[in-house]
């Protein structure tokens, strides 16, 4: 057993695994992030287990438009694909970000063998990817959201009779009530986690949000900065007045250093108080 054979110190021993390059040209669109690049690819690749336990190779022209927060939000996305790893080539924008945070000397120039041979090629033109969503009950279950908007109630309908499928009838997912005038009512928006809190989607939001405001409603939003460095920069340079619940109209926006569980939006509270410039 593998779990045994490690707590002897020993190996764990697997077969050498196929390599899939991800030939990534073109640069994405406005507002295309890096988790809707990371959906488009989860989605084609999913169910017929292309990528299982393989080596995504991400290489190409395309790599040096993404910047590095770009990519590593990519990058930790792959797992939903099924494979087993995944590594990028490397280029100036990396020593830069490396330099950046005091581990220049750490660069290494990884790229391709001119004559390199995979096992598979997956090939994805960034600038035809346009903003995706994830519907339950896996990061694969993706559409475009025009193709949402366009189906909506026929898109809901099957992921409500899927639920009762999945939960053998002793749970029900309502759906099709979240539709308003033909519109997908949002009820709450969470920007979180070590793909969508990294530091260049906050700052996104941030400005996105400049002179906006959520509306005093039920929807709420919440932003979780990827790490703590990440949280303190980001109040450093005053990003978190943004979202400041202080405000009188934007009392349903906040950042925070951690998650906390409410019902209501108006009566959420914080275990620890966000250190607000």
């Amino acid at each position: 057993m593998s779990w045994l054979k490690q707590l002897l110190n020993d190996t764990w021993d697997i077969d050498y695994p196929g390599v899939v390059a991800v030939h990534l040209t073109g640069k994405p669109a406005p507002y295309v992030g890096p988790q809707d690049v990371a959906l488009a690819i989860i989605g084609a690749v999913f169910k017929n287990g292309y990528v299982k336990n393989k080596v995504m190779e991400f290489v190409g022209p395309g790599v040096s438009a993404l910047s590095t927060d770009f990519r590593n939000s990519v990058d930790v996305m792959t797992t939903e694909t099924t494979c087993l790893s995944s590594v990028w080539q490397t280029d100036e924008e990396v020593h830069n970000w490396l330099a950046l945070h005091g581990r220049g000397q750490d660069y290494c120039q990884l790229n391709p063998q001119p004559m390199a041979y995979y096992d598979g090629c997956i090939s994805v033109d960034l600038s035809a990817i346009k903003p995706m969503i994830a519907l339950p009950f896996h990061p694969s279950n993706v559409y475009e959201i025009d193709t949402l908007n366009q189906n909506l109630t026929d898109i809901l309908r099957e992921i409500e009779i899927e639920s009762e499928r999945v939960a053998h009838g002793k749970a029900k997912l309502s759906l099709l009530d979240k539709v308003e005038n033909g519109r997908l009512k949002v009820q709450q928006g969470i920007i979180a986690g070590c793909s969508g809190g990294n530091y260049e989607n906050v700052i996104a939001a941030a400005n996105a949000l400049r002179g906006q405001s959520c509306g005093n409603d039920t929807f709420s939003l919440a932003v979780y900065p990827s790490s703590q460095p990440v949280f303190m920069d980001l109040a450093k340079k005053r990003c978190g007045s943004r979202f400041d619940w202080r405000r009188r109209n934007h009392q349903n926006r906040v950042l925070r250093p951690m998650l906390w569980r409410g019902r209501y939006a108006n009566q959420q509270r914080f275990e620890y108080s966000p250190h607000h410039a």
